[in-house]
């Protein structure tokens, strides 16, 4: 089988980002609605991208970036790395928008942390694409 040039492999690897992205971001926003009213808006954030943290670092790892190698440590950093960026990044984009609203309704919520997951994925893309899989991207 033919390697694919590296314009190829980013483009294929940019679409399974993105569909993957787009299938977490809905279940982020999913979990998040579901647990809001439990939890309150911060504490369901955090228990969403937990839950689907793990899931997506691992799939980019088996599907996007079809790294063959074990890297455990690196994909575990990655995870936890994932978890802190993104709970940091929503929440505070969750507290801007309460400094906005007063009393921000939960379709209000989810919108800024379905924009705070699309500006983040970009982010993520690169630094999963240059430093986890590395060794894989590039093949």
């Amino acid at each position: 089988m033919r390697n694919p040039g590296p314009r190829r492999a980013f483009t294929a690897q940019a679409l399974l980002y993105i569909a993957a992205g787009a299938s977490v971001t809905a279940a982020h926003a999913v979990l998040f609605l579901l647990l809001r009213g439990a939890l309150g808006p911060f504490a369901a954030n955090v228990v969403a991208i937990s839950v689907t943290a793990t899931a997506n670092v691992e799939f980019h790892h088996r599907v996007t970036f079809r790294s063959r190698r074990s890297e455990r440590g690196r994909r575990l950093v990655a995870v936890v790395a994932t978890v802190f960026y993104d709970a940091t990044y929503s929440s505070s984009a969750l507290l801007l928008l309460a400094a906005f609203v007063v009393d921000p309704t939960a379709t209000q919520q989810t919108a800024v942390i379905v924009l705070a997951a699309v500006a983040g994925g970009i982010a993520r893309f690169l630094l999963l694409r240059g430093w986890v899989f590395r060794a894989t991207a590039r093949s």
